[in-house]
């Protein structure tokens, strides 16, 4: 009986080993001839049937041939499939793109993206930290020109965030140190949230007795408050749409207003974080019916997390077809993770934060 069911399962490797090459139905000969030579295509048929009957396989119209359904590619993926380590020229590339361009945090996302997408030939896509809902560690302000001041945002987990500020007046050197004195002082180790809370018990006092300043952190608090919760990049969209196997098109427009619409994409995406976080894998494999949104249920996201100081801060994936190479996939993911953790830890020469002196 188990030789019986090592076979069965044999067989389904070797079928949807095929059809993720080719994404047409899968005869019983084809798999005689290319993978199980020493069977009967009789036998493979029998076969076929059961695992039909099991729910496994389907057979698409009046074809002969079958192809998974979303259990045959769970059953696939928890106990058929090898994990496959990428390529040593693989892993070069993705070392050398985040050595090369790893200066700032928005091209690490971005960068991010666009190897997802070209390595696995479908969509990339990563989830940003929720900056807003972290305590703010400390406030530097730096003058940019007479008038302009460059704030820069540390965060407890050691993401930045920075925006040029124009008063439009003047401000003197010593009021802005004075006021990133008095930031780091009474509104550091608070979220975004709390800050405004604290100022809002603050701000009376100094509204009459230094205007200039309640003026200067009211406006920088004003930018504070524009950071967003979430966002989501993403990349080869493209990618998806010119799939030999999608011709319904009201499904890939569904998908593509799933991806389009940012609010909806980031809130999605932040519950597959949330299901990282509970489950505790690596990486996740969500597939067809198997995912929260019905818009896909005919593709699979593989996703893990990544880090900052040992601490979960983001999701990033590959969103595709259900056929798509999950070993290769899941390499690619977990890879390209490693990598990104690597440069928030400053291993690739990410600038996190760099203090400009005056001269």
């Amino acid at each position: 009986m188990k030789d019986k069911e090592a076979r069965k399962f044999q067989i389904l490797n070797s079928l949807i080993f095929h059809y993720i090459s080719t994404a047409k139905p899968v005869g019983s000969e084809t798999i005689v001839e290319k993978y199980l030579t020493g069977l009967s295509s009789a036998t493979v048929r029998n076969y076929f049937a059961e695992l039909e009957e099991e729910g496994y396989l389907t057979h698409p119209h009046t074809s002969a041939g079958r192809v998974p359904t979303d259990k045959g590619y769970r059953l696939y993926v928890d106990r058929v499939m090898e994990i496959q380590r990428l390529a040593a020229e693989d892993e070069m590339r993705i070392q050398h793109e985040y050595q090369v361009k790893m200066q700032e945090m928005d091209k690490l996302w971005l960068t991010t993206t666009k190897m997802l997408s070209i390595m696995s030939h479908y969509a990339g896509f990563i989830l940003v930290p929720q900056l807003k809902k972290m305590s703010i560690r400390s406030y530097h302000l730096i003058n940019y020109d007479k008038q302009r001041v460059l704030i820069v945002v540390v965060t407890n987990t050691g993401m930045v965030w920075h925006q040029v500020v124009d008063f439009k007046c003047q401000v003197k050197w010593k009021k802005v140190k004075y006021i990133e004195n008095f930031m780091n002082a009474e509104l550091a180790n608070n979220s975004v949230q709390e800050i405004r809370k604290k100022w809002e018990t603050l701000r009376t006092e100094y509204e009459k007795s230094d205007s200039q300043m309640w003026s200067v952190i009211e406006q920088l608090l004003s930018e504070l408050d524009k950071i967003p919760l979430e966002e989501t990049y993403v990349d080869g969209e493209g990618n998806i749409l010119s799939l030999s196997e999608y011709h319904d098109m009201q499904n890939s427009i569904e998908v593509m207003s799933l991806v389009k619409d940012k609010k909806l994409l980031n809130e999605v995406m932040h519950n597959y974080l949330i299901k990282q976080l509970t489950q505790g894998k690596k990486v996740n494999i969500a597939i067809g019916s198997e995912n929260m949104r019905s818009e896909l249920n005919e593709w699979s996201l593989v996703t893990t997390s990544y880090t900052m100081q040992e601490r979960m801060i983001g999701l990033l994936g590959i969103l595709g077809p259900k056929r798509m190479d999950y070993g290769r996939m899941v390499a690619i993911v977990d890879s390209i993770s490693n990598a990104v953790n690597n440069a928030l830890k400053g291993q690739y020469g990410v600038r996190v934060y760099e203090k400009r002196s005056r001269k």
